[in-house]
């Protein structure tokens, strides 16, 4: 329900257009035509078909999203909405964000090395597509940015008391 309540509040009505840029990148589509005919023969773009001409489904893409999320091979943490996680909206304007942002703003490495560190399990973030198609780009979900980003502060944080425990030992401070 997460997933729908930040949705609801980016896109603001039960429908979407077909031709929502936002939409057309997430689902690695340029071609509004084309993309009407995937949702009338591929089987995962059924759920998001919407009663609404030239439009899907609000819940629909909802449901998908967090289907495409589960089935990545990273758990997933439910989180609630945090100061992070509010910052990563407001910052991206989304709640699903292109993962080639992500690794931009965020990573420091290149997109290929990020894919291969997530695929071998180096890096834990749930990246996901929308469609099974190869030039679908990858997403990142708002929710599991916003976890991998409290998680390694979390383990400066403690790395840095270890670091001081330290230093106050040989120091001779108690």
């Amino acid at each position: 329900m997460n997933t729908l309540y930040k949705l609801i509040n980016e896109f603001g009505a039960e429908a979407i257009s077909l031709r929502n840029e936002t939409i057309k990148g997430w689902l690695g589509e340029t071609n509004v035509a084309h993309f009407k005919q995937r949702l009338i023969k591929e089987p995962c773009y059924k759920q998001i078909r919407s009663e609404q001409k030239d439009c899907i489904s609000l819940f629909g893409l909802a449901n998908l999203i967090d289907q495409k999320r589960n089935n990545s091979k990273n758990d997933i943490l439910e989180t609630s909405m945090t100061s992070t996680t509010l910052s990563l909206i407001a910052q991206f304007g989304s709640a699903i964000i292109p993962f080639t942002e992500v690794v931009e703003k965020y990573i420091g490495i290149s997109y290929d090395s990020a894919i291969r560190q997530i695929k071998a399990g180096d890096l834990r973030l749930n990246i996901f597509r929308l469609s099974d198609r190869q030039k679908a780009p990858y997403l990142v979900h708002v929710d599991d940015l916003s976890s991998l980003l409290e998680t390694k502060r979390a383990e400066a944080m403690t790395s840095l008391q270890e670091c001081a425990a330290q230093l106050a030992l040989t120091r001779g401070d108690h």
